[in-house]
């Protein structure tokens, strides 16, 4: 099921068999979509979940590509606020690359606990700039006032993987602006149950790096061995989704198993 929320749309799936009122929202990272996120959708979903996957402005079918190249930071997260609004229960928010950080932008009090995949690491924090937003390409897209093209040949085929489901298109060069920026803030989880997750094998996101993202945010951190930067569909996307489950069962706990029986009586 797909539905449209002013700048966004949303995928929906149901859960085979509910078993949690929280739902789960996730979101796609830089020159994605929502499309993305169908493996681990029907994972989760098949284990109980109800899920909706975000496209954001600009992305997959959402529209708005005439606008995307004044998009900031703070709109994708005025777009996923809007989106967790909507939901009976306070959500568990996923997000990949740029989705991963934006995920942890979200406010504590709307959101049930997050999950960071393979995250963008602004400039502020990590120390150094991504390695895909300080090359030609950026300054050149900053120069033409023009949005921020996809990667191509050997570092798209490393970014992308097999190719991201759904295709790739520009995204907004503010906000890779706004990610080089010493003056980025990233506020701390406030003890909201928050999973920060890399690869070993993942050239944009390295570990060293994403750990101190984790450490300024208070999240908890993890490395797969066997994972590469595209995680949401690479190969051995299998051990990302049963990880990440593994985590958010048993960090929520019964509390979690026990939100749609309290909610029938």
């Amino acid at each position: 099921m797909q539905r449209r929320v002013g700048d966004i749309t949303i995928e929906s799936i149901a859960a085979e068999s509910a078993k949690f009122a929280a739902p789960m929202i996730l979101i796609h990272g830089l020159w994605c979509s929502a499309a993305v996120w169908r493996k681990f959708m029907g994972y989760l979903a098949h284990r109980g979940w109800t899920c909706h996957a975000i496209n954001l402005r600009g992305h997959g079918d959402a529209g708005g590509r005439d606008q995307i190249a004044t998009v900031r930071v703070a709109d994708y997260v005025s777009d996923i606020e809007r989106a967790i609004a909507l939901c009976d229960a306070a959500p568990i928010v996923v997000g990949h690359d740029l989705g991963g950080l934006l995920a942890l932008a979200c406010s504590p009090a709307t959101t049930r606990a997050v999950v960071a995949l393979a995250p963008l690491v602004p400039r502020a924090i990590g120390g150094t700039a991504q390695p895909l937003l300080g090359d030609w390409r950026v300054r050149l897209a900053r120069w033409r006032s023009r949005p921020l093209p996809p990667p191509r040949g050997a570092v798209g085929a490393a970014y992308f993987a097999t190719g991201a489901p759904g295709g790739v298109a520009a995204d907004s060069i503010h906000v890779a602006c706004e990610l080089n920026s010493e003056a980025f803030e990233l506020q701390a989880s406030h003890g909201r149950p928050t999973l920060v997750m890399a690869s070993e094998r993942d050239d944009f996101c390295p570990p060293r790096v994403v750990e101190r993202l984790a450490r300024h945010v208070g999240a908890e951190f993890q490395t797969l061995e066997r994972a590469r930067h595209a995680m949401p569909w690479d190969v051995g996307w299998e051990h990302c989704v049963a990880a990440m489950h593994r985590w958010i069962i048993q960090t929520l706990g019964d509390p979690l198993l026990l939100l749609r029986d309290t909610e029938e009586e």
